[in-house]
């Protein structure tokens, strides 16, 4: 079970091609068709299969980043090893989840842009190291001052969460340790209780340094990038909102998306509890690495006795992909130059954890060590039409033009007066509706900026 990620090495022989070999799958697009559907392309058998897809897989880690123990493929709320009950409450590490190493080729011929992916080393194909990130969203250790992923909710023995006489959640013996949102204990108890949620209104060097206490990051853009892609590759569909259907095709492909079952009205969430955390991290724990959604009731959401049923959506264990908090991420930063500069917005990677870091200064120009730009960014805000062309395969927005069905089918947030470096925010928060997804983008707050509805994830190589 320890190498769950590994890749496999196999050599073509005899000159074989290796596009005709059945070694790998992948997705085509028509750039000049504005479809949000891909198309399947490669080994059919594979598309079917998904074998690195099924290796993505959540874990527990210990505080030096190595697996103290997997969980159960299809219950996170039991060890893989011997069965017995795991400990998601911070007690043995934090809540991490493997994107698997695999091989990628990205290529242009004509209007057609491919993606392609394989288990084994082909003509062509880059290697793609596994990397981590926690499957539930990040919160602080508030007595040892460092980050942190748990789940702090009790299950029954169905999986499901035990509320109290009052039918709110109940939470484990050491929740006010990581405690989220805005950390106040005097909501404990209350319908707007922090204990269990996701820690908010930070800034991104906050969490940077709390995650790099215990040699972590929150550098995640690059491993939600990959997986948004093995999503799309899976459902032949860059519509992530489309709705949640666990049937297969005649063909026994995967269809649909992820839903919107935690979209939920601007103003009703401002007046619950001014943008914080409504959803226990952790209440897919009863679907291990499988994909689905599971009923959340938030009580008294509309005022006292008016109740609020929400879909929480897992996809092969990274809960809540997108439509609940904008996300941050160190490895991704934005510089946006003013018109009379060159009216150029570029996107900026960094690779190396070690080398994560922060600009001088919000306008000065000199670019941080380790940082290569790898896209051009749209000059105005809209859907995008057409995702970033690559060796890398990022899903960052290229062009506008799409809509909320068409296209990409996610939005991309422009300022209109920009002027040097800006923070950017992964998939959109609860109140964003159509407008969030696997590839929403928002560049206009700078990095020290902080809110009630931005948070973050640990990340791991």
């Amino acid at each position: 079970m320890s190498n769950i990620g590994s890749v496999m090495t196999i050599n073509l022989r005899g000159g074989g091609n290796w596009r005709t070999s059945g070694l790998w799958y992948g997705y085509e697009v028509d750039l000049s068709s504005g479809t949000n559907l891909v198309t399947r392309i490669g080994n059919s058998d594979l598309h079917r299969s998904l074998p690195i897809q099924n290796k993505i897989a959540r874990y527990v880690e210990n505080l030096d980043g190595s697996v103290n123990y997997w969980l159960h493929p299809n219950n996170s709320l039991v060890r893989w090893d011997n069965g017995l009950p795991a400990k998601l409450d911070g007690t043995d590490g934090n809540l991490m989840l493997l994107k698997p190493a695999y091989y990628f080729r990205a290529e242009v011929e004509g209007t057609k842009y491919r993606k392609m992916f394989s288990e084994v080393p082909l003509p062509g194909f880059t290697f793609k190291p596994e990397k981590h990130i926690s499957w539930v969203g990040g919160t602080f250790d508030n007595i040892n001052d460092r980050a942190a992923a748990v789940c702090s909710l009790v299950f029954d023995d169905n999986g499901d969460i035990i509320r109290d006489g009052n039918g709110l959640p109940t939470f484990a013996a050491n929740a006010a340790q990581f405690r989220g949102g805005s950390n106040d204990p005097a909501l404990d108890g209350t319908i707007t209780s922090m204990l269990g949620q996701i820690r908010t209104n930070i800034t991104n060097a906050n969490a940077g340094a709390k995650a790099a206490a215990i040699g972590a990051h929150i550098g995640v853009y690059r491993a939600f990038s990959e997986l948004m892609n093995l999503m799309t590759l899976e459902y032949a569909n860059y519509d992530s909102q489309e709705s949640f259907n666990p049937t297969l095709d005649e063909n026994g492909f995967a269809q649909g998306g992820m839903g919107m079952g935690t979209s939920v009205s601007s103003t009703e969430w401002y007046d619950f509890n001014s943008y914080y955390g409504f959803i226990p991290e952790g209440i897919t724990a009863k679907l291990g690495n499988r994909t689905g959604v599971v009923d959340y009731v938030i009580k008294d959401w509309g005022g006292a006795g008016v109740d609020k049923t929400v879909q929480v959506s897992s996809w092969r264990g990274l809960e809540k992909p997108f439509l609940y908090n904008w996300l941050m991420a160190e490895d991704l930063l934005i510089h946006h130059q003013t018109d009379a500069q060159g009216g150029i917005s570029r996107a900026y990677v960094c690779d190396d954890p070690a080398l994560f870091g922060k600009p001088l200064s919000d306008t000065n120009p000199a670019v941080p060590a380790g940082y290569v730009e790898r896209a051009r960014l749209p000059r105005v805000s809209g859907y995008g039409l057409k995702e970033t062309i690559n060796l890398y395969g990022d899903t960052l927005i290229s062009e506008i033009g799409g809509s909320a069905n068409t296209g990409l089918c996610d939005y991309y947030y422009f300022l209109s007066s920009p002027d040097g470096w800006y923070q950017p925010f992964l998939a959109g928060s609860a109140n964003y509706s159509t407008y969030g997804g696997s590839r929403s983008l928002y560049t206009i707050n700078r990095l020290s900026y902080a809110h009630a509805r931005f948070g973050f994830r640990l990340g791991r190589k």
